[in-house]
């Protein structure tokens, strides 16, 4: 597979831009494999686009621009075990739709669903409480294309690795597909209403 033409890029608020040199969209892993070999050769810097929905500058480069959006789709579901595996650029509504199918459900998510899996929880994305982890604490399992094109698979046999990648914001190298966590399935009932800002700055009743 080779590169394509880069371009101006800009995440979803506009406030993060760059002008890559090349750009590319890889369908399978061993497409993903063979780009960033690719790329090593080259000595070209790689990152990964996802949804665009970060503030930050992690995507940013001037060297190769992937996008995960052919690699993508529910690739198992065990629901003996409560896991599923699925293709790092899946977005969370497409994980969603599956799951409950099966009737299971993401442990944890927030209101937006539209982002990339490997992007959102790699990230650190909705934590909740002390109870409740944060996405990336469903993660049991991931495969990672390193920058020298080796894959490195991970699961909860090396824990201390595991918990080093499930937010490691694209250190590692590109996540191929990752294996979730997952639950029962679940309805949320949301519950909206405004307080004043006095109220909101009172104590809860547990710590009166």
């Amino acid at each position: 597979m080779s590169f394509e033409k880069g371009g101006v890029w800009r995440n979803w608020v506009g406030n993060q831009y760059c002008v890559s040199q090349y750009k590319a969209s890889p369908a399978t892993e061993s497409e993903l494999v063979d780009l960033i070999t690719q790329a090593d050769e080259r000595d070209l810097g790689v990152r990964v686009a996802g949804s665009g929905h970060s503030f930050t500058p992690v995507v940013g480069t001037s060297g190769l621009l992937l996008s995960l959006e052919k690699l993508r789709g529910v690739q198992s579901v065990d629901k003996q075990r409560k896991q599923i595996t699925v293709a790092g650029g899946t977005r969370i509504n497409e994980v969603g739709k599956t799951l409950k199918q099966h009737g299971l459900s993401l442990i944890n998510q927030g209101d937006i669903d539209s982002q990339a899996v490997a992007g959102a929880f790699t990230t650190g994305t909705h934590g909740t409480g002390i109870r409740l982890g944060n996405m990336a604490s469903s993660i049991a399992g991931m495969r990672i294309v390193k920058a020298d094109g080796d894959v490195l698979v991970l699961d909860e046999g090396d824990l201390d690795l595991l918990h080093a990648a499930q937010v490691s914001v694209g250190t590692l190298g590109v996540i191929s597909s990752m294996t979730l966590n997952v639950m029962e399935a679940y309805n949320l009932h949301e519950r909206l209403w405004r307080d004043d800002f006095e109220t909101c700055m009172e104590p809860p009743m547990s710590a009166r």
